[in-house]
């Protein structure tokens, strides 16, 4: 039976990840992306209401990135040259390049040992009267005590923004984690549980800010129609490389071959990104959202919540036939999560993905910075986080996983010596 099993999967291979959209979907906005309307305030309105209502804010803005949105934020503030913003070691480095391009100095707080969430005692700790705000990014869908960690700016004023980009519908005691927070950034980028082929969302319960937040949006430059081409097209060739039998026949095999002359570029959800610094920002990021992207996420947000139930049902199976869980991160009391990706520690995250690999799954780890490296004077302790990124391995934990797929993922974790 066992090695039934194992031939049924070198047959049907599983791919790192998978796009949110179906084929017939990336292939509509391709083509909308080329011939479509990118310009309806109308719509765009509409999809700020309805986004604010989906996760129950009050007040929603659209950007055509997060990063420009965290751009708002810092300039309604106007905060002094030099003051201190707190923020995750592990994140995309367009956000450190924003913090910088504002003046700011970035003061990285270590992650947990047993979660992907801020280690309260060094949070505590990184405070100082410079310290004007800080940016909470709860890594994988994972939720963190809200209550615990905002307490702590709230008692010194600190303006705080969560980049629930990872975690859209998670929750703590019942709320959505921008709730607890002065203002929340969302990222509608390649992958995430509601993709649009980029853009990003700033919510808050301001309805000052929210004028603001309009006003910088009104400011921007006019919507690039070469992005959203280069987006969809990217969007479809990512849905065409995941589908199974694409995916079976030609990117598992091209991912091991690529294991074999790059092991970094291999082990990357969505391969090395630059760890240079730029100079300056790209004036892309101060395009402003389209109307097709608008369109598509008011049609996407009908089903995410179903889609978050069969992921989150995936991974409670996958987890529940594993012997041991000290693998897996530790869910916090009183929160909901999401898992947009089901964390594995490995040891030996380029030996685990060679194991995997043998019975036909692929796994990778973070396309994403750990951000201190990327500082040329980077002395920092963060054991913690530079061991989750480091060490952190997605498991495939996709919607349209059988049985099988699921006992053979925890298979090859139970069997693995780490």
């Amino acid at each position: 039976m066992k090695c039934d099993q194992t031939k049924m999967h070198l047959k049907r291979k599983i791919p790192r990840g998978i796009v949110y959209h179906s084929l017939t979907e990336s292939l509509s906005l391709f083509f909308a992306a080329i011939f479509g309307k990118i310009k309806s305030d109308q719509i765009i309105e509409q999809a700020e209401s309805q986004f604010a209502e989906y996760v129950e804010a009050k007040y929603s803005v659209a950007f055509s990135f997060a990063r420009t949105g965290l751009a708002a934020v810092l300039e309604k503030y106007d905060f002094p040259t030099g003051s201190e913003i707190l923020m995750p070691p592990i994140t995309i480095k367009g956000m450190l390049e924003i913090i910088k391009f504002y003046g700011l100095k970035p003061v990285f707080v270590d992650l947990c040992e047993n979660s992907p969430n801020f280690d309260q005692a060094d949070l505590e700790r990184k405070i100082t009267v410079k310290t004007v705000a800080a940016l909470i990014t709860p890594l994988f869908g994972m939720a963190p005590n809200m209550e615990k960690v905002t307490s702590a700016f709230r008692s010194h004023d600190i303006i705080s923004i969560v980049d629930f980009s990872q975690a859209l519908n998670a929750k703590f005691k019942g709320k959505h984690l921008h709730s607890f927070c002065d203002y929340g950034i969302y990222s509608a980028s390649s992958l995430k549980t509601v993709d649009t082929c980029g853009g990003g969302f700033v919510v808050s319960a301001s309805g000052k800010g929210f004028a603001e937040f309009k006003r910088f949006q009104a400011s921007l430059s006019p919507p690039s129609r070469w992005l959203l081409v280069r987006r969809t097209f990217l969007n479809l060739v990512r849905n065409l490389a995941t589908s199974r039998v694409i995916f079976s026949l030609l990117t598992f095999w091209y991912l091991r071959l690529l294991a074999t002359i790059s092991p970094d570029e291999a082990l990357k959800q969505t391969g090395k990104r630059s760890g240079k610094l730029s100079n300056s920002l790209p004036k892309v990021w101060f395009t402003k959202y389209t109307s097709q992207q608008a369109k598509f996420l008011i049609r996407s947000l009908v089903s995410i919540s179903s889609t978050d139930q069969k992921r989150i049902e995936t991974v409670k199976q996958i987890k529940s036939r594993c012997y041991d869980e000290k693998k897996f991160f530790d869910e916090v009391p009183d929160t909901f999560s999401v898992f947009w990706q089901l964390i594995y520690l490995s040891k030996d995250p380029y030996k685990a993905q060679r194991k995997f690999a043998e019975v036909g799954i692929d796994i990778a780890t973070s396309s994403l910075s750990f951000i201190p490296s990327l500082l040329p004077d980077g002395d920092y302790k963060l054991s913690n986080a530079e061991y989750i990124y480091r060490n952190g391995v997605y498991l495939p934990c996709s919607l349209n996983l059988s049985d099988a797929d699921i006992s053979m993922i925890a298979t090859v974790i139970n069997k693995n010596d780490d």
